[in-house]
């Protein structure tokens, strides 16, 4: 159900949320149960029965269409059009109003110039929001360029076909436009999180915050002995990079490169491993659309399978304590698991800068970047390779020590983990954590009973933990659930409990969706003002931090949505039953787009 400009539950009393809860698990709960006998089959044809489930999707394909940076005709938001293609883009900086929980697009001022690239999606940064901002959101929010977003947002995409002729494939003309976005952050010899704001320098750094006339002069003010009392004042409580560290990066004796070091990060596993595993995914779509030449194309379907080498290299053994990190060692030493940062952290720390900085000179031991390892790894079939059954020891110590909430090092969103490592054991096919499997789904299910107690207003919700919005959380944990299976429930004992969790979390999704208005006429093929033809969207969501959680956080309305478009989906294609990961067995087809959102009769789908 959609409500317009608003919560759909501020609009209603708790009895009818519980009611409709209620009644939306008692409809569903006949095709859940391990043994009864219903097939996948009618599973899936009963869930596509649910006209909201049916619009929710729709409305998200809607969305992403109208959002996705393109070189849009004329010159429109940053948002939206690119800004080094055609005419440019009017560049916009996010304006967050407390109280209203209302986000603003307005009018970038210097030295901000807003820059993206062409394919991706919208993110923001969000600077020290515990201390400037509210409810986890800065007043004034700054876009960010970056692989992780439009590689998360691609990746539920996978999950459709398109049974229509090449016009109106939307969703082919979105992976067309992101098919080579990751490739943009090669640097080197693997990936980056970044890009290099120009080719005359050699450091990578966000597109949208200027290092000279904005980083350098508020380093400079932060290490003054003039004005230690204020920042100690200003950062009691908080967790951000210490003085030591910032007179160490504008030193021009130990670091010649100047205050670029604060952001010039190496190549990670993370980012590289992510870049690896959506092109082993797109593979499968070889040939799928015959009659468009981009899927035909050998060319479009390579795999940069040398990065994987340069991961295998970093990996924890052998480590001098003085460069371990500190905030891993429930982890212990010597676990043969890989490290973040693709750089030896012998080596000084500031040299070759065109190789990148490691933060603090000290690598680490991350749990959700291991995780994304091990899906690629799972991907490629490359079980046996260095620091794999290692990698598994690590994330099953990590599981049943419940380390997981504060393990993620740059992941302050409570839920991701579960979500990257369910999606390793699903997607990746990595049935080695399956001990951890039936640890998990007990957490999971426990941390909703808990979260939904707070108020009767979240019964299906997940916690976000930094995150103050639960949306993202909600859809991650509905994920993580769905990609456990219901079989690992059953085993455990769990099964009323986990069908109860999934279609709750469902539920929960779906009553508070709202509208999205569509911005330009080229979305769907809808022509100019088609108020008939809308999306849908919930909040922001926290997904990704500084390395010192407090002093910057990446949301990402288009990065959460994705993540409940990937939840609703594999929901729909009845992942909870097994037999479909990401690159095998069941997909949605989509026989026919209809000309208006509401007329779900004519949104024809099947699942096989």
């Amino acid at each position: 159900m959609l409500k317009k400009n608003g919560s759909f539950s501020t609009a209603i009393s708790t009895a009818i949320i519980l009611f409709t809860v209620a009644a939306f698990i008692i409809a569903a709960f006949p095709v859940l149960a391990a043994e009864g006998g219903d097939s996948v089959k009618n599973t899936c044809e009963k869930r596509m029965a649910n006209a909201n489930l049916k619009r929710a999707i729709l409305g998200l394909l809607v969305y992403f269409d109208d959002t996705q940076v393109r070189n849009r005709p004329g010159t429109k938001s940053s948002v939206f059009d690119a800004s080094d293609a055609g005419e440019g883009c009017d560049g916009k900086v996010e304006l967050n109003v407390p109280l209203f929980n209302k986000a603003l697009n307005l009018p970038a001022l210097p030295p901000v110039k807003v820059r993206n690239v062409e394919g991706e999606w919208w993110s923001t940064v969000h600077f020290l929001p515990k201390k400037l901002g509210f409810k986890g959101k800065s007043m004034i929010a700054i876009p960010d360029s970056n692989l992780f977003v439009p590689a998360f947002v691609v990746y539920p995409l996978f999950l459709f076909r398109e049974d229509i002729a090449a016009p109106g494939r939307h969703i082919a003309r979105m992976l067309k436009q992101a098919w080579n976005i990751n490739e943009k952050y090669k640097r080197g010899d693997a990936y980056n999180f970044w890009l290099k704001p120009s080719a005359n320098v050699v450091y990578t750094a966000p597109y949208n915050i200027p290092i000279d006339k904005a980083v350098t002069p508020l380093a400079k003010a932060y290490i003054n002995p003039k004005l230690a009392f204020f920042w100690k004042v200003f950062a009691r409580g908080l967790n951000v990079p210490s003085t030591e560290w910032v007179i160490r990066c504008l030193d021009p004796k130990e670091n010649p490169s100047g205050s670029s070091a604060l952001f010039n990060i190496p190549n990670d596993s993370d980012d590289s491993s992510t870049a690896l595993s959506l092109q082993y995914i797109r593979r499968q779509l070889m040939g799928a659309y015959p009659d468009d030449a981009f899927f035909s194309a050998p060319g479009n379907f390579t795999v940069d399978g040398g990065v994987m080498d340069v991961i295998f290299k970093y990996r924890d053994l052998g480590r001098d304590p003085k460069f371990e990190d500190g905030r891993d060692n429930w982890k212990g030493v010597d676990t043969g698991a890989f490290l973040t940062w693709l750089r030896d952290e012998k080596e000084p720390t500031f040299s070759e800068p065109e190789r990148g900085i490691i933060p603090l000179g000290k690598n680490n031991v991350d749990i959700v970047v291991n995780s994304n390892v091990l899906l690629m790894l799972g991907l490629a079939g490359d079980k046996k390779a260095p620091g794999y059954g290692e990698t598994v020891n690590l994330l099953t110590k990590a599981v049943f020590q419940k380390v997981w909430p504060a393990a993620g090092l740059y992941y302050p969103q409570n839920m991701i983990f579960p979500y990257t490592v369910t999606r390793a054991y699903r997607d990746g096919g990595n049935e080695a954590l399956r001990p951890a499997m039936k640890k998990l789904v007990r957490d999971l299910i426990d941390e909703q009973k808990m979260y939904s107690k707070t108020e009767n207003s979240k019964l299906g919700a997940f916690p976000g933990g930094e995150d103050k919005t639960d949306y993202l959380s909600t859809a991650l944990g509905l994920i993580s659930l769905l990609n456990i299976g219901s079989d690992v429930a059953y085993e455990e004992g769990l099964l009323d409990d986990y069908n109860f969790a999934v279609e709750s979390a469902v539920a929960y999704l779906l009553r508070t969706a709202k509208k999205y208005k569509v911005k330009n006429a080229e979305t769907f093929c809808a022509g100019e003002k088609d108020d008939d033809l809308y999306g849908v969207r919930w909040d922001s969501g926290l997904f990704f931090s500084a390395s010192f959680w407090d002093l910057a956080h990446w949301r990402s309305e288009p990065f959460a949505h994705a993540m409940i478009l990937e939840g609703l989906t594999k929901y729909l294609l009845a992942y909870d039953k097994g037999g479909s990961t990401i690159t095998a067995g069941r997909k949605l087809h989509i026989k026919q787009y209809p000309q208006k959102t509401g007329d779900i009769d004519n949104f024809l789908i099947e699942v096989k």
